[in-house]
């Protein structure tokens, strides 16, 4: 049977311990505090050191850089990513500080494993079989925080009875403040800052200094996410050529768009008329654009087409057309007519009542 992931995991029995103590490294058990083989998951920009379940973040001391450079000055601190190494000297501490700004650490508490001495294990290789997740994530770890916090504002609530007024003569003011409520200490609202355990302040180097002593300044890490894109655009940024090509564009787009301005097709493109008076017997079309005449077409009543309509065109000029229709269709009939081409005796009376 296998055992729960408290016991199997080093870091998460170590932190628990640390705060089931109250945030005293010196009260934790000593069969816990042994050299710890640990895995490198990530050398930079945070050092992070995994047991195989979980993961933290490891903070180094100056002496324990000094000691490294002195036994392996061929071996970079920054470049230990996917590496074994081993903590000989290590230490737990308490630090408050910012969830939402250090990731390894919750409910504004962070436990912190400060490296006093340690060396790589350059010849062993670890394939982790699961990948590690960040420690203060972990739920049952987040609840030994929680009840950390609880007993700490217990303790100090405790201290503060003899300031804490008689409920029953406290008084409520006319806009619905409640006078009487009582303050613990330096807290505000939710950021409880009244603990009782004491707070680490082992001074130790950070990563990018370490990186600077190895590299040198002009050395441009690679897996620097800390760092800030910057942005290059506007006038100051383009060279000569880019604002040529830039105004070549706009001059072709706005010669574009005159052209199709300038293009309005005139009514008398592809227009065609009927012969009018003085013109019988004549075709009278307008040319087109291309210079050729355009083909006349029967007028329709109501048609947009034709400016001139059967409205208005007199009998006379009506019978002109037909003539016309009739030379240009070699003598077809249309309407009532007879194939001579004469018109038949009823059309023709109802041609003379027309005049009348």
């Amino acid at each position: 049977m296998s055992k729960p992931a408290a016991q199997q995991s080093a870091f998460k029995q170590l932190f628990t311990e640390m705060l089931t103590q109250g945030g005293d490294f010196s009260k934790v058990n000593k069969d816990l505090k042994r050299p710890l083989k640990t895995y490198v998951k990530e050398s930079y920009p945070f050092f992070l050191v995994t047991d195989g379940y979980f993961f933290v973040q490891a903070y180094f001391t100056k002496e324990a850089v000094a000691e490294f450079r002195s036994k392996f000055n061929n071996v970079n601190i920054t470049d230990l990513h996917d590496r074994v190494i081993v903590l000989n000297s290590w230490s737990l501490e308490i630090r408050k500080v910012n969830s939402a700004e250090t990731f390894t650490s919750y409910g504004n508490l962070e436990i912190r494993l400060i490296v006093n001495s340690f060396k790589p294990n350059l010849n062993e290789r670890l394939n982790p079989t699961r990948y590690p997740i960040n420690l203060f994530r972990d739920d049952e770890l987040k609840t030994q925080i929680q009840q950390f916090r609880w007993n700490a504002i217990n303790a100090a609530a405790g201290k503060a009875k003899s300031e804490i007024p008689d409920l029953a003569r406290v008084q409520t003011a006319s806009k619905g403040k409640v006078e009487g409520i009582v303050k613990i200490g330096s807290s505000k609202g939710d950021d409880f800052a009244e603990f009782s355990f004491k707070e680490g302040t082992t001074a130790t180097l950070s990563l990018k200094d370490i990186f600077v002593q190895e590299k040198g300044k002009d050395a441009s890490p690679a897996k620097d996410t800390t760092a800030v894109p910057k942005v290059k655009g506007g006038a100051k940024g383009k060279g000569k050529a880019a604002q040529k090509s830039a105004e070549k564009k706009a001059a072709g787009v706005s010669k574009s768009a005159e052209k199709v301005l300038k293009y309005t097709p005139s009514k008398s493109v592809a227009k065609k008329e009927t012969p009018q008076k003085g013109a019988a017997g004549k075709q009278s079309a307008k040319k087109s654009v291309g210079g050729k005449k355009a083909t006349p077409a029967m007028p329709s009543p109501g048609g947009k087409k034709s400016i001139k309509t059967t409205d208005q065109m007199s009998m006379n000029q009506f019978k002109k057309y037909l003539d016309w229709h009739e030379a240009k269709k070699g003598g077809k009939t249309i309407g009532k007519r007879s194939t001579t081409g004469k018109a038949s005796t009823a059309s023709g009376k109802a041609s003379k009542r027309s005049k009348k």
